[in-house]
């Protein structure tokens, strides 16, 4: 095997600074893109929908494949279908064939989903035992964070030229990612064939974490709850304060700003650690479901300030989730329990784009901030009750 003299973290790092930045510089143009095709709310929310949809059916499944056959086979062959779908999507002038690269991007999504992060901590605990997995995951954290608050940019201004133009620097950064995973990803991060779960038993590990572990049950909840929680303000801040005099020389740096927010968010996360692990994450919940609320019901220059902030929070949410989870799986079923992990956070993505869509394009923008704000408020504070009834 051959020995690298970069540790597997930084080797991890590197591919997900790639990985990051492919995704990254469309993030302040996508839904732009979008409605200059000519697309409803409804109907961009339905781009979402379809990648939701794709991802629900297929996360897990792709979770088990990296786990039995190898992550490292699941992060190379996740490069070339997202590839293929980013390329697809710049060249796609329909809502059917959006939907098509929706489609191929999160079967591509959904394969280094889990592989990435499983292969990282278990070659950097193979490498040195002592690794606590948590730190790992928020380097990693630290990383997609750190992509976003130059590349959007990017994206904005190459839209700006031609609007598909961010798709394919997207897809350009993906085939730096393909080389850095051909080469840097070697096998120590795959499981030996002596550790290797049938399918059947990695699905197993996952109901039994379930059972096992309070704290899991409470992830899987969460992770479905934040995500409808989201689903407004992740697809309509673009659309919500666009067209805001006030915010007409800043508002091109937003996706920037946003990445910068979410980093500061994921640095700060090691204080929210401090607190009880069942208490990190329903907190957070309850904070970032009174801000949308706020931004719902404040004028645009007050809100766009308490969406920057509630970024903050967000990043150290996705510090708590990803970490927690990561800590409790175990070697021979990292990347299952990860991507089982995300299986909620589809679904709830689905209820809340299709609510969120349909209150933009048939009452107001606000209405669908605010039906998200408010259903996410409400569950951070159901568990932070049931942790107070069963600690």
């Amino acid at each position: 095997m051959r020995r690298f003299p970069l540790s597997p973290l930084w080797r991890g790092l590197i591919v997900q600074l790639f990985l990051s930045l492919s995704f990254a510089v469309t993030a302040g143009s996508y839904v732009t893109f979008l409605l200059a095709h000519g697309l409803s709310y409804t109907q961009v929310n339905t781009t979402n929908i379809v990648f939701f949809s794709v991802n629900l059916f297929v996360e897990l499944p792709t979770g088990v494949f990296a786990d039995r056959f190898g992550r490292r086979k699941s992060m190379i062959a996740s490069c070339w279908v997202q590839m293929a779908g980013l390329i697809l999507y710049g060249l796609s002038t329909t809502l059917a064939l959006f939907c098509v690269a929706e489609g191929v991007l999160a079967v591509g999504r959904c394969l280094a989903s889990g592989a990435l992060l499983a292969w990282t901590t278990d070659a950097q605990l193979l490498r040195d035992p002592q690794t606590d997995p948590k730190r790992v995951s928020n380097r990693m954290r630290n990383m997609k964070h750190a992509s976003l608050v130059s590349a959007p940019i990017l994206g904005v201004l190459a839209t700006a030229y031609d609007v598909r133009l961010s798709w394919f620097f997207a897809a350009a950064f993906m085939v730096a990612c393909l080389i850095a995973s051909i080469f840097l990803l070697t096998r120590e991060g795959d499981l030996a064939k002596k550790h290797q779960k049938t399918t059947l038993e990695l699905l197993g590990m996952v109901g039994t974490s379930w059972k096992k572990h309070p704290l899991i049950r409470e992830l899987f909840i969460a992770s479905g709850m934040i995500a409808i929680g989201i689903a407004a303000p992740n697809m309509f801040w673009q659309p919500f304060f666009k067209n805001e005099p006030a915010l007409r020389h800043i508002y091109p740096l937003t996706g920037n700003i946003i990445g910068l927010f979410l980093f500061l968010g994921s640095l700060v996360y090691p204080l929210l650690s401090k607190l009880r692990p069942r208490v990190q994450v329903p907190l957070c919940m309850a904070a970032i479901g009174l801000s949308v609320t706020l931004c719902s019901i404040l004028p645009l220059p007050l809100s766009y300030g308490v969406f920057l902030l509630h970024e903050i929070v967000r990043g150290m949410t996705q510090g708590a989730q990803e970490g927690l989870t990561n800590e409790l799986a175990s070697t021979e079923d990292r990347a299952t329990i990860l991507s089982a992990e995300r299986v909620p956070n589809h679904f709830g993505a689905l209820i809340g784009l299709l609510v969120s869509g349909l209150l933009a394009d048939h009452v107001s923008m606000r209405s669908s901030w605010m039906f998200c704000g408010v259903i996410l408020a409400i569950s951070g504070v159901a568990l932070l009750f049931q942790e107070r009834k069963t600690k």
